[in-house]
């Protein structure tokens, strides 16, 4: 199968209620699927690549880096995916310990893949570098994109994206949460007029 080599959101619309994008590992390829949803959760469009260098937005949006809020697990697998393929990943964490963690478990985890030969070791370093760590929320400013990726408590997150709309003013970077559980349109209510920026973002562990 060939792959483009950019993510094209073909028919999402800005102003839509939400969409999701999906992201899973087959092989030694990331392929990405992203699904919209409209309020009466009718599928518009769903589009699928491998390894991209950067996603786009429509056509006149490049997103080659990426604030990654939340250390943990889902937080920590997302910003290891975005930096193989090929985006400058930077992880936001407060919590005493937590970036040390995800550091470890990054090379760890890199490094079962060279093992495996499923990516070179020169692969592995340079996605490694690519991950930057922050216990500074402002730290993020100038990414393109936003994926807030922290505990499942709505007035975490509110507060989070009160703040995250303050950081990152320009209409064109998307905030996305990944929550499973909670509201995106409840969320969306704490980044005020910029609601139709907030998205929900799901990745799948």
């Amino acid at each position: 199968m060939r792959c483009s080599q950019n993510l094209q959101l073909a028919g999402m619309q800005r102003g839509s209620s939400a969409y999701r994008i999906l992201l899973a590992k087959r092989g030694r390829r990331p392929v990405i699927s992203a699904l919209a949803i409209l309020p009466n959760n009718a599928p518009i469009s769903l589009h699928t690549i491998c390894q991209p260098p950067a996603f786009r937005l429509h056509s006149a949006m490049t997103i080659s880096s990426l604030a990654v809020l939340g250390a943990g697990q889902m937080g920590g697998g997302i910003a290891q995916i975005a930096a193989v393929s090929g985006i400058n990943v930077t992880v936001f964490d407060a919590f005493p310990g937590a970036i040390a963690k995800c550091q470890g478990v990054h090379k760890k985890s890199l490094s079962k893949f060279v093992e495996k030969a499923k990516m070179t070791q020169a692969e592995a370093d340079a996605a490694l570098a690519r991950i930057k760590f922050t216990d500074k929320l402002e730290a993020l400013a100038g990414a393109d994109w936003v994926v807030e990726a922290v505990v499942e408590d709505v007035k975490v997150k509110k507060d989070l994206f009160t703040k995250l709309a303050a950081i990152f003013p320009s209409d064109n970077v998307v905030l996305a949460t990944n929550t499973s559980s909670i509201s995106i349109t409840d969320i969306a209510t704490a980044a005020g007029s910029t609601a139709h920026r907030v998205v929900g973002m799901h990745f799948f562990n």
